[in-house]
């Protein structure tokens, strides 16, 4: 069964375990800096959350109060998802600390 949020996007609706007897979920606490910047991991419009949805087969990724919850049936899709997230959040702290090295030179 493919899962689609019934409410408008913004608003937090993940699918069930009615609906998904094996739905799991795994969540991922972000600092402050990569919460400040957020926009920059979710994407343009949702883009790189959308992204990643698809790529990993996923039903559904929220963020909310420094945390970014996914959810899917199968675990290995969830970590494979939870990994590139976390690569993406460590060029982002990569690239922070890059160009403030610019300014202490």
């Amino acid at each position: 069964m493919i899962w689609s949020p019934t409410s408008s996007p913004g608003i937090y609706n993940p699918p069930s375990m009615k609906d998904y007897p094996q739905l799991k979920s795994r969540s991922i606490t972000i600092s402050d800096y990569i919460h400040s910047n957020i926009g920059f991991l979710i994407g343009d419009k949702g883009k790189n959350f959308i992204q990643i949805t698809t790529q990993f087969n996923l039903l559904y990724i929220w963020y909310s109060d420094h945390r970014i919850v996914l959810f899917g049936e199968n675990d290995q899709d969830l970590m494979k998802a939870v990994r590139s997230i976390i690569r993406r959040i460590k060029y982002m702290n990569w690239k922070r600390y890059q160009n403030d090295d610019i300014f202490k030179s």
